[in-house]
Parts: C-alpha cells; structure tokens; sequence
C-alpha cells in the first residue's frame, strides 16, 4: 500500500509540476505576444507621423517629391522617415468606368462624370512632378457647362509659394464649345481646374493631357522601434468631385 500511495503523491506532483509548467509557458508567450504588439504599434503610430509630416510638407508647403525626407523621433522613443523620392501617381482613380486601367495619357483619357449641380477640381501643383504640357477637356454637351483655370506664377522654395507680387490669373471660360486647350507650365506655375456641371442631366467631361498625368502622390514611410519596422504605403490626391 506504501508503494502504492508513493506512486500516486509522485503522479499528483508530477501532474501540478506539468500544470504549472503549461501554464507559465502560455503566460510568457502571451507576455511576449503583449509585448511585440506594443512595439509594432508604436513602430506604425512613428510611420504614420511621418506621412503626416510628408503629405504636410509635400501638399501645403509644396516640397520638392524628388528630395523632400522627413525624419525624426517622437517622445516614446520610436524613429521615423519616409523613402523617397515620392511617386506621382498617374494611374486612372476609378477604372475601368471612367477610363482603363493604367495611366491617363493622350491615348487613355479620364472621363470625369458628374451629375447635374457636381463640380470637379484638379490640382496640378505637385512640385517636382513632370505634368504635361497641355490638356484638352471636352463634354457630351459643352454649352450650359462652366470651366474655370485659376493659374498662379511661383517662386522658388521651400516653400514653393505663389508670387506676392502677381495676382493669380482667373481664367474662365462659359459654354466652352466643343473643347478647350489648356497650356501648362507647371515649372514656374500653379494650375487648379474646377468644371461646374450647370446642366439638368449627368456630363461626362473627357480630360485628355498630351502626356502622362499626376493627379496625387504616393508616400512611402517608415517607423522603427526597438529593431521592429514597419512601413506604410499611402496615396493622396490632387483631385475631389463637389455637390453643389
């Protein structure tokens, strides 16, 4: 019975020993689980500050895409940064409905369409980018629409800004009919297109540049925190439609 009684205490310890044993493994594991998930949330929260600062610098102070690299640190420790240079994005925002897939050029124009009262803008200010050197819009029925091109000579930067000295010039045209040319000179010049939908019905406008067109930006960035990174890949752009 002695012998017995051994072997039971001897499997009742050994049991409580494996029990605790199981249990302080999956209390380290779920400590280390804890912990990288921390240290990735920090390292994404670092490469988030940095499209912030980026898409900051890039769109309200109109930095330079080829050179502009934000960088730094935030109060928790982790480092940030962006990989540049950054991309202009040329890619049809709404295909294959408002054109086919892949860049808008000559051959693959973007056919805006908008109901009756929308309005649709495009900045092309992207300092830096390679814009082409004109664009030609046309509409299914040009006459009760509005087209307006505000043109804005620049100086040099950072920050890229318009001229203090020169009134931005308004060009607008009312009934255009059956298409407009719009010559760019986007090296020393802000441009920002707004086409009114002033008709009862929907209005397909045709907007076809003689090259590539950038309509937003793509911003990589990154964020590290003790040996962890993580990166984001973010697209902004340079283009909205408007109810009226």
């Amino acid at each position: 019975m002695k012998g017995v009684s051994l072997i039971i205490v001897i499997l009742v310890i050994s049991s409580i020993l494996t029990g605790t044993i199981i249990v302080g493994d999956i209390l380290i594991r779920h400590s280390m689980i804890v912990k990288g998930t921390e240290i990735s949330e920090r390292a994404y929260f670092a490469a988030e500050s940095a499209v912030e600062k980026a898409a900051y610098g890039v769109l309200k102070n109109h930095e330079d895409i080829t050179s502009y690299a934000p960088a730094g640190s935030l109060d928790n420790g982790a480092d940030y940064g962006v990989t540049t240079p950054f991309t202009p994005d040329t890619a049809c925002p709404n295909a294959p409905t408002e054109c086919a897939s892949g860049n808008i050029t000559s051959a693959n124009p973007w056919n805006v369409g908008l109901s009756s009262g929308q309005s649709f803008w495009l900045d092309i200010d992207l300092n830096g980018a390679s814009y082409p050197t004109s664009l030609n819009i046309s509409a299914t029925s040009p006459t009760s629409n509005e087209l307006i091109v505000w043109e804005c000579t620049t100086v040099v930067g950072p920050p890229r800004d318009c001229d203090p000295n020169q009134a931005p010039l308004q060009t607008v045209y009312y009934g255009w009919s059956p298409s407009v040319d719009i010559s760019l000179s986007t090296s020393t010049k802000y441009y920002r297109i707004r086409i009114i939908n002033n008709t009862g019905g929907g209005q397909t406008y045709a907007i076809t540049p003689n090259a590539n067109l950038p309509i937003g930006v793509i911003i990589e960035s990154w964020g590290k925190y003790s040996n962890y990174k993580r990166y984001l890949n973010s697209n902004f752009p340079k283009w909205q439609k408007f109810a009226e």
